[in-house]
């Protein structure tokens, strides 16, 4: 299910580098949907609005609250980047929520350690399949070509994810997503 996410995560500027703790620990340390409700700024008031308005505005209120149980559960289970992949839609919907941005650092946080011991180890050393002149076809982001023209088959994941321009958490998705299209693999060090 994660193979195939593109969106890029919602905060920018420094990673977050909090420890990361078991999936059903993250999930049952997300904030309520009570504190969540000033994502919604929804208020309904049944002299002022219309039948119709009042209930798309339960609806939004219904969509929003189940997306954030889907994003819950998907932590729970230990399946962070598809729990960020619904959390960077809604954040990108309410990015002044602050409940909204500290569920998804614990999921940044979660997807960052679980990636560096499951799909990306820093010590690793990534190496392109092809000729970067051959993968003029492929449809590459910004930071998928940033990120491929630093790779020489030398450098460890931990040293290119170091001098990136882009936040951990965003570079390891990058990372991974091309590692799970067959663009780049990982050896060990000569």
């Amino acid at each position: 299910a994660a193979s195939g996410e593109t969106d890029p995560g919602p905060l920018r500027g420094g990673a977050v580098h909090a420890p990361s703790a078991p999936a059903a620990e993250v999930a049952a340390s997300a904030p309520p949907i009570d504190e969540i409700d000033d994502l919604l700024d929804v208020e309904v008031a049944a002299d002022t609005v219309s039948p119709a308005a009042a209930s798309g505005a339960e609806s939004f209120r219904t969509s929003v609250e189940s997306d954030l149980e889907r994003a819950r559960s998907e932590m729970g289970r230990g399946e962070f980047l598809a729990a960020l992949t619904i959390l960077d839609r809604l954040y990108r919907e309410h990015p002044d929520n602050d409940a909204l941005r500290r569920l998804t650092q614990e999921a940044e946080a979660a997807f960052t350690d679980k990636a560096w011991k499951h799909y990306l180890p820093k010590e690793k050393v990534a190496v392109l399949t092809r000729p970067i002149d051959r993968l003029e076809g492929e449809d590459l982001t910004p930071q998928e070509m940033f990120l491929l023209s630093r790779i020489d088959g030398t450098w460890t994941l931990k040293s290119i994810i170091q001098i990136a321009p882009i936040r951990e958490v965003d570079a390891l998705r990058t990372l991974k997503r091309m590692r799970d299209r067959g663009v780049i693999e990982l050896r060990d060090p000569d």
